[in-house]
């Protein structure tokens, strides 16, 4: 029994976002069509910097077929532009669905996560989801580049029971 207690505690330190990250509020989350700048301090120099959403599509057309909407993907991605004049394009992209279809009920969000692997360097945490499922994904700040940390999707029917 307490090995169990002490395991659970154990992943639950492993597993946990820093006690000051930021929680994803209404006010946070954002339709696909607004694109406005977000003001984060990302290199911790006390200076907000700007994040700028852009959105675009990609497609892959079968040979010999019209080009529909199953084969144009969307996307969003974010490009960081530091109070000191650096740049990151393109940190991270992010499919939001197919053409015609995608993103049409769905939100983002970009919020600070902390710093997760106590390294010093502000984490981000980005959010995308409807009423019905959700997927999460924290992204590590490794100075010139940030990687994917962890990735959770939610998927729930329970909005169903509301009915």
């Amino acid at each position: 029994m307490i090995k169990v207690i002490l395991f659970l505690k154990l992943a639950l330190l492993v597993f946990s976002v820093s006690t000051n990250a930021q929680q994803i509020s209404d006010n946070d989350r954002r339709g696909f069509d607004n694109l406005a700048p977000i003001f984060i301090d990302v290199d911790g120099d006390g200076v907000p910097d700007r994040i700028q959403p852009r959105t675009y599509q990609t497609y892959h057309n079968p040979p010999g077929k019209r080009l529909l909407n199953k084969y144009v993907k969307n996307w969003i991605t974010f490009d960081l532009k530091t109070s000191t004049g650096k740049s990151i394009k393109s940190f991270f992209a992010y499919n939001y669905g197919i053409a015609g279809q995608g993103g049409s009920y769905w939100v983002y969000s970009l919020v600070p996560a902390g710093d997760v692997n106590k390294d010093g360097r502000t984490d981000l945490m980005f959010y995308s989801g409807d009423d019905t499922s959700a997927e999460t994904v924290i992204l590590l700040n490794k100075g010139k580049r940030f990687s994917v940390h962890s990735r959770k999707i939610t998927d729930s029917d329970d909005w169903l029971s509301d009915l």
